[in-house]
């Protein structure tokens, strides 16, 4: 929700820095779905587009140093690499040390990762799996809503 209110958001911390992190939207479906039923997923397949849209936007209003974006599935394939670029954004040091096991987990988090069998603290699993298991009208629904989107992003 925050990515509705960038502009208001701004104006209170006019130095702020966004980091604006894209997931697959079909993965985000596929999330709302298991989580909180059919309706929340076919309102995900509107709003992915639409809070992806409005944080675009508001970076384009705003210097560069203020607004940084990057894939999720980035951050798992390539974890090191992608936060080292985020804390060198923010101006922080970075520190391998942040991917060693119990870090920055919490608990759901570390539990779906043994759930998984995953054993990085930032795990694959999920990615990928809206691709495979969105149902039809779903996967359908939001091809129409944000297909244009998935493509300019890569998906």
């Amino acid at each position: 929700m925050y990515a509705y209110n960038l502009d208001f958001i701004h104006e209170l911390y006019p130095n702020l820095q966004v980091v604006h992190i894209i997931r697959d939207g079909r993965d985000v479906i596929l999330s709302h779905l298991v989580r909180c039923g059919y309706q929340k997923a076919i309102w995900a397949t509107k709003t992915w587009r639409r809070s992806i849209t409005s944080a675009r936007d508001f970076a384009k209003n705003v210097p560069q140093d203020q607004y940084y974006e990057f894939r999720y599935e980035d951050l798992v394939e390539n974890p090191e690499d992608t936060l080292e670029k985020l804390f060198q954004y923010l101006g922080e040091p970075w520190n391998s040390a942040l991917l060693e096991e119990g870090s920055f987990d919490i608990e759901i988090s570390a539990r779906r990762r043994i759930e998984s069998g995953e054993t990085s603290v930032i795990y694959k699993s999920r990615v990928g799996v809206g691709q495979k298991k969105l149902d039809p009208f779903l996967g359908a629904l939001f091809y129409y809503r944000s297909g244009h989107l998935m493509k300019e992003l890569g998906y």
